[in-house]
């Protein structure tokens, strides 16, 4: 009974609140950019790593996308982009949809992709975050791969998510192996 009492008491109490009309914000005078839909990303299957070969020369590209800047990089080493390049790895064409999540940015991408067959689209990771990437193609499951914030540094990172006919979704990482900032002294003297 007191539930009941306690619930049917919760709509004038929100009334009670003299001067505090404005508490949520004003929907029609907020910022936009600092209230994101859906800053989560949804339930998603991982995408499983696999060896498979992507020879992206001999494929059409739908175009780029970016998320961050250059010019917006918190860290000078990690300045160069991580690439990810989706791959539509079907005989025909389809919508595939991209979305990538930052821990920092929250949804900073969502892009639905008309791929003809074999093609692929590349996004390019400017800012180190923790990068969750969300890949579906229509009317199939959605899958997720994640980069970790301390992953980004001074070499060249690529991700090739390729998109099976089937609708499930695989990965390759590469990246360049370069010693990132300077030597110390006790590596200077064993080399």
């Amino acid at each position: 009974m007191r539930r009941r009492a306690l619930l049917a008491a919760a709509p004038a109490a929100t009334l009670v609140l003299p001067g505090c009309s404005n508490v949520l914000g004003d929907a029609e005078t907020a910022d936009p950019t600092d209230r994101q839909a859906n800053p989560t990303p949804k339930p998603a299957r991982p995408a499983i790593q696999n060896g498979f070969e992507f020879d992206h020369t001999e494929s059409e590209s739908t175009g780029e996308s970016a998320v961050g800047s250059r010019a917006a990089a918190t860290d000078a080493d990690a300045s160069i982009p991580w690439r990810v390049l989706v791959w539509n790895d079907a005989a025909e064409a389809r919508s595939i949809t991209v979305t990538v999540f930052g821990e920092s940015a929250g949804r900073a991408l969502v892009e639905t992709i008309g791929f003809p067959a074999n093609a692929y689209h590349t996004v390019l990771l400017f800012e180190p975050d923790e990068y969750t990437i969300q890949v579906q193609a229509t009317d199939r499951a959605r899958h997720e791969y994640h980069i970790a914030a301390g992953e980004f540094d001074c070499n060249s990172h690529t991700t090739e998510i390729r998109v099976a006919p089937t609708g499930d979704v695989q990965y390759v990482e590469s990246s360049t192996l370069v010693l990132c900032g300077p030597l110390s002294t006790a590596e200077s003297e064993d080399g």
